[in-house]
């Protein structure tokens, strides 16, 4: 009478295999991840910017920064025509974070000429510009 199962060694040899197929795929996923978080963080910047230009078009000022990049926060930004702080969620949903690690939060600068920058912050204090964007 023959058992029918498998044998320690095409179990082991199975096991190897995963365990290759894992070493390799691991890398890469987080690479993949790193990626989609990094163009995420692109697009968020642009909507930001995207409420932030709408908000001009319906009559309210952006607070300017000159030379000095401020958080992005709900309150500060919009001023209307007293000078007077609206919420920035009134065209945004929320505030969002960056998604891409040891990023922390976004900041923008808003010259007296009219330029608009989004950027994302570093742990570091160093910057990366998502709008316009720039690479």
């Amino acid at each position: 009478m023959k058992n029918k199962g498998f044998t320690l060694i095409e179990i082991a040899i199975v096991l190897c295999i995963l365990g290759l197929l894992t070493a390799i795929g691991i890398p890469n996923l987080t690479g993949y991840m790193q990626t989609t978080y990094s163009k995420l963080d692109l697009v968020t910047g642009t909507l930001i910017a995207e409420g932030m230009l709408q908000a001009m078009t319906e009559g309210y000022k952006i607070q300017p920064t000159y030379d000095t990049y401020i958080e992005i926060k709900e309150e500060g930004i919009l001023l209307d025509k007293n000078q007077q702080s609206i919420s920035l969620t009134h065209y945004i949903s929320e505030i969002p974070i960056p998604k891409e690690k040891h990023y922390t939060h976004f900041a923008y600068q808003y010259t007296s000429t009219g330029a608009l920058r989004i950027v994302k912050i570093h742990s570091d204090s160093s910057k990366v510009q998502v709008y316009p964007f720039i690479q």
